[in-house]
């Protein structure tokens, strides 16, 4: 089976994107716990840059992601926006990742349909932890904690499990 490193983004003294009581720190590590076990359910080994409410540097992301030489690095994340109608599911990946891409475009497809969110697409991008990590590397937002109807279901344990199904999935 393989190894995979998974990413709670933000944590600690950073909470991330933010809605009212909405906090991205929690949701995202909610939902690498439960993907995390879900992975382990299927003999995969796993690796948690945060385990619970601490503040990691991207550095150390990294640092301890290439130690664990996985097969891939996954980092969850919660949009936020100023237009509070945006909305939808997207995945990143580093630009020039033959694998990332397309690890990626499983990804979101898998989200897509198993959520009916809106497919705001692949998208390459140079975030620190994608470009530092010596494993192909995605970055997943999973939706808009700044749009109203979106944010609080994206902390509902329903939506959390279609979530975490759709990316074992992808990942398997």
């Amino acid at each position: 089976m393989s190894k995979f490193v998974l990413d709670a983004g933000h944590g600690g003294k950073d909470a991330g994107a933010v809605n009212c009581a909405l906090l991205e720190k929690d949701a995202a590590l909610r939902l690498v716990m439960l993907l995390g076990a879900e992975l382990e359910s299927m003999g995969h080994e796993v690796v948690y840059t945060r385990s619970d409410d601490t503040f990691v540097e991207l550095h150390q992301r990294c640092v301890l992601s290439n130690a664990a030489a996985p097969k891939y690095f996954v980092s969850i994340h919660l949009n936020s926006s100023e237009n509070k109608h945006a909305y939808g599911a997207e995945t990143w990946y580093y630009e020039g990742s033959s694998t990332g891409r397309e690890l990626a475009t499983k990804i979101q497809s898998n989200i897509i349909a198993a959520t009916g969110a809106r497919d705001r697409g692949i998208k390459a991008g140079s975030f620190y932890v994608l470009k530092h990590s010596q494993a192909p590397a995605i970055l997943i937002e999973v939706g808009f904690i700044s749009n109203d109807l979106e944010g609080p279901k994206l902390f509902t344990s329903e939506y959390q499990s279609k979530l975490v199904t759709a990316i074992a999935s992808a990942l398997d």
